[in-house]
């Protein structure tokens, strides 16, 4: 394999439960076709379980390679693993299977889909050992073993251009056992310094371990790959996995993988490393209990957890190795079997066992990486609203109304590009009313009060397109009878840095299903609504000034679900963020003041979700829900507003869930 090449076939191992005890085994999907039932009882007993795990445990904690007695350990248990759960039919389906990879020049991909059969999770079954060909299926690149939660949604990969951005959360709260973070710090950093250096990786560490510190990060910056080292475990009371973060004065924060998983949910991030112990469990009666189950549920292609705790040194090798190999463009699957050989040759032969490798979706491709270009006038380095960003691909081209670039409109532009390319949009007036259908880049080079885009009487950007980025951009819908300054049809458009406004209709329309990410505008002065949310549409808009509009700061209509977070909505005309005839959403951290009328409005049946909002000096109600209107209501502050916090009309009030709200 060289670079991104490797291509899989996929092998995929249903296991289930026939009662107390008694399990199944199935492959339900491979090259040589299916496969009868095995059936087998649980491999190990708990104490068994436990036994093996000391056994391998205590020596990792004092020494950084393992002897040969655990090596004998490992291949007994992988082989117990491999002997109840791949006998007979599977074995020989396996066998066919790689033949027929063989023949295509293909590796195997031996997906395990345990949802059926929980209480199996928490087996090691990256250890699976064949006994006959004496061999862990985990340490060749041409057969890894990754665990496969099905949820909906396919895998998009992000096109790169190096750097791959990681963002590392360190977290000591001062009330558990010592972490030596500066020590931590040093590990990682010294080992993917050979990739910072050559321009592949941008490694940064957050400043605070606080969960507000990582939800601000998250919404200003894009990142890649977020990898978090600090305690993490099972929380039995909640059968969830649970991280700790550090609150504001440095103790403890347990934070759940389904509180994790909401943070990340919308976000571009396709891999997450979980280097803290046991951060890999889930709960025997729950398949998505654990953090990392929690993160695939919300959206997260990949997550990495270590499901033992893990040495400095094994750490440290592991680390280098699977970053270098997704800069290469391998799959995730492929960089994490480099990453495990990487751990076994270094002398350590127990721990490349420890990650695992959690998936969603069918392709474990999770990046294209494009070589970054050498630097140039006219789109080395951009600014597209949240800070500078290294541009790849071929040349962009480069509007300049004046006649001095490519072309003198950005329709010209948008006719010629091909899927991909990237449209540099100089300082001028551009009077002209855009379609965006194909895959492509608008970005404004220069300040954005500098760039204005506007069109009277129709959109002045209409999206149809499967995925895009428009930012840096004034856009000025001018008014007559229809128009919209964007108008989101269907895909995922990233619209960011830009100033916008409508004096036709709504500013930002999201309907027919498009999911897009709004977020670092200004967006204000639209003549109905800043954004509107209907038909469907779905989409994240965080971190927006949302000012002076008239009707509403954010809409959301029949078939609409958002989620609405951090933004900064006030001085409506009307009401805050209006939720009516089918419209839901969530509605979280946002502060919503100023307004003519209530902070938020919620009619008609209607069934959001709003929390943790600062919904204060509004002229009407905090929060007003009636007509059949209900929802969650909690954790908000609703103070200083001038009719009341909360009101809630009689045929409501069965239908509205409020707690933890300061009035």
């Amino acid at each position: 394999m060289v670079g991104g090449e490797q291509v899989y076939l996929d092998f995929d191992v249903l296991m289930g439960s026939d009662g107390p005890g008694g399990y199944w085994a199935r492959v339900v999907n491979a090259p040589a076709g299916e496969g009868s039932r095995v059936t087998f009882g649980r491999p190990f007993t708990e104490v068994e379980l436990e036994n093996f795990l000391l056994r391998i445990g205590r020596p990792r904690r004092v020494v950084r390679r393992l002897d040969a007695p655990e090596l004998a350990a490992a291949k007994g248990f992988g082989a117990r693993l491999y002997e109840a759960a791949f006998s007979g039919p599977v074995d020989a389906t396996l066998l066919r299977s790689l033949e027929v990879a063989r023949a295509r020049g293909a590796g195997l991909r031996v997906r395990l889909r345990l949802s059926d059969a929980p209480q199996l999770a928490e087996l090691p079954w990256e250890l699976l050992y064949d006994r006959a060909r004496n061999r862990f299926l985990c340490l060749s690149e041409r057969t890894p073993v990754v665990r496969l939660l099905e949820v909906p949604d396919p895998v998009v990969p992000v096109a790169v251009a190096p750097p791959l951005r990681v963002l590392v959360v360190i977290c000591a709260p001062s009330d558990y056992p010592g972490l030596a973070v500066e020590e931590e710090w040093s590990r990682l950093a010294g080992a993917v310094a050979p990739l910072v250096q050559a321009g592949l990786v941008e490694l940064v560490r957050l400043p605070t371990g606080t969960l507000s510190g990582l939800r601000r990060s998250l919404r200003r910056e894009v990142w890649h790959v977020l990898h978090f080292v600090g305690h993490g475990g099972f929380d039995p009371v909640s059968r969830d996995g649970v991280l700790l973060f550090e609150d504001e004065v440095g103790r403890g924060r347990r934070v759940s993988g389904q509180d994790l998983g909401m943070l990340v949910h919308g976000r571009d991030l396709r891999l997450v490393v979980l280097n803290a112990c046991e951060g890999a469990r889930a709960d025997p009666a729950d398949p998505f209990a654990g953090v990392a189950q929690s993160l695939l549920q919300q959206g997260v292609p990949a997550v990495v957890a270590m499901q033992f705790e893990i040495t400095d040194a094994a750490a440290v090798v592991f680390a280098q190795e699977l970053y270098e190999a997704v800069t290469d463009g391998c799959p995730i699957d492929a960089a994490v079997s480099a990453a495990r050989q990487a751990v076994y040759l270094d002398g350590n032969q127990v721990e490349w066992a420890t990650p695992v490798l959690h998936l969603r979706g069918d392709s474990g491709q999770l990046f294209t990486i494009h070589a970054a270009q050498p630097a140039h006038d006219d789109a080395s380095t951009l600014n597209v609203g949240t800070g500078n960003r290294t541009l790849a691909g071929p040349p962009p081209l480069v509007v300049d109304q004046f006649g001095r670039a490519d072309h003198t409109t950005i329709a010209a532009a948008i006719a010629a590009a091909r899927p991909g390319d990237r449209i540099m949009v100089r300082p001028g007036f551009y009077q002209e009313s855009l379609v965006i259908d194909k895959p492509v880049e608008v970005i404004g080079d220069g300040p954005v009060s500098a760039i204005t885009v506007q069109a009277r009487g129709s959109d002045v950007v209409r999206f149809t397109a499967p995925a895009g980025r428009v930012s840096n951009l004034t856009l000025r819908q001018a008014g007559g009878a229809v128009g919209r300054a964007v108008n989101i049809t269907r895909g995922r458009l990233v619209l960011e840095g830009c100033d916008l406004s409508s004096h036709s209709g709504v500013c930002i329309a999201i309907h027919g299903g498009a999911d897009p990410r709004i977020r670092g505008n200004r967006i204000s002065n639209g003549k109905n609504a800043g954004v509107y949310v209907y038909g469907s549409g779905l989409g994240t808009v965080e971190d927006n000034d949302i000012t002076g509009n008239t009707r509403a700061g954010v809409w959301i209509g029949s078939g609409g679900n958002p989620t609405v977070r951090g933004n900064r909505i006030s001085n409506g005309k009307a009401v805050g963020v209006y939720v009516y005839v089918s419209g839901l959403g969530t509605i979280e951290d946002n502060d919503i003041t100023g307004n003519v009328k209530s902070g938020i409005v919620i009619l008609s049946g209607r069934n959001p979700t709003v929390r943790g909002n600062r919904i204060n000096r509004n002229g009407g109600w905090g929060i007003r829900i009636s007509l059949l209107g209900g929802g969650t209501v909690e954790r908000n502050d609703l103070s200083a507003n001038k009719l009341g916090a909360l009101h809630i009309g009689i045929g409501s009030r069965s239908k509205v869930t409020q707690r933890d709200n300061t009035e």
